[in-house]
């Protein structure tokens, strides 16, 4: 991605480049106007906090709403919490947030951490209103991931990243990978292990690559994880 911008009458040309695909765009223009202010000797123009603040109120949970007279899996949520594991994608621990069905007693360390900081890290992310697991995953260009109810074992699949706003009043802002698709994870057993299925360009692959297909949940996952 890349930005040129020509004041012949100046004697100035700007030419930025990036290649970060989700917020190139402002960069750029954050980049741009700090080089012509500076340039020209003009005062300065905070469009840095301008953009930010577009883009904070622009990150909305993608995923669809939660069927409206939903069920339940199974299985609650106090099991489906758990460590999981595939062997390329690591080891990730699904916490249910907020506790609910297991009393914060019964939850491990690493799961009441996180349930003090998500409040903190992703604003208005948390909604009571639906059982909701998640998780600390980093390495894949977020940080966190969410697990949104919306019928049965399909939960709707949402990835976070927490960045600072250096705003004491509000210290975070939030933002979600554009994956082109609405990806949803699916709880089952399969050959006698449970696990977790994901779909919807979860590995990357692009649109333009059809998902697996398959009569189960481990048959149709583009990443299957076992729990352990």
């Amino acid at each position: 991605m890349s930005s040129i911008s020509r004041l012949p009458f100046d004697k100035l040309g700007i030419a930025v480049l990036t290649n970060d695909g989700q917020f190139g765009a402002e960069y750029m223009q954050v980049i741009k106007h700090r080089i012509i202010d500076h340039a020209l000797g003009l005062p300065h123009w905070d469009c840095n906090n301008l953009l930010k603040n577009q883009v904070r109120t622009s990150q909305v949970d993608p995923g669809r709403p939660r069927e409206p007279n939903a069920t339940m899996p199974s299985r609650n949520l106090s099991f489906l919490a758990g460590i999981y594991e595939n062997l390329g994608y690591g080891r990730v621990e699904l916490c249910e947030i907020p506790f609910k069905v297991a009393l914060p007693s019964e939850q491990s360390e690493a799961c009441k951490t996180l349930a003090d900081e998500i409040p903190v890290t992703l604003p208005g992310v948390i909604d009571p209103s639906v059982p909701s697991l998640f998780a600390k995953w980093e390495g894949l260009g977020f940080q966190y991931i969410k697990l949104g109810h919306y019928n049965q074992s399909v939960f709707n699949f949402t990835a976070w990243s927490s960045n600072p706003t250096f705003d004491e009043a509000h210290p975070f802002w939030v933002a979600n990978p554009a994956w082109g698709t609405l990806p949803t994870g699916e709880f089952a057993y399969d050959s006698g292990t449970f696990g977790l299925g994901l779909i919807g360009n979860i590995w990357g692959a692009g649109t333009d690559v059809k998902s697996p297909a398959g009569d189960t949940p481990r048959e149709r996952a583009e990443v299957w994880f076992d729990k352990i």
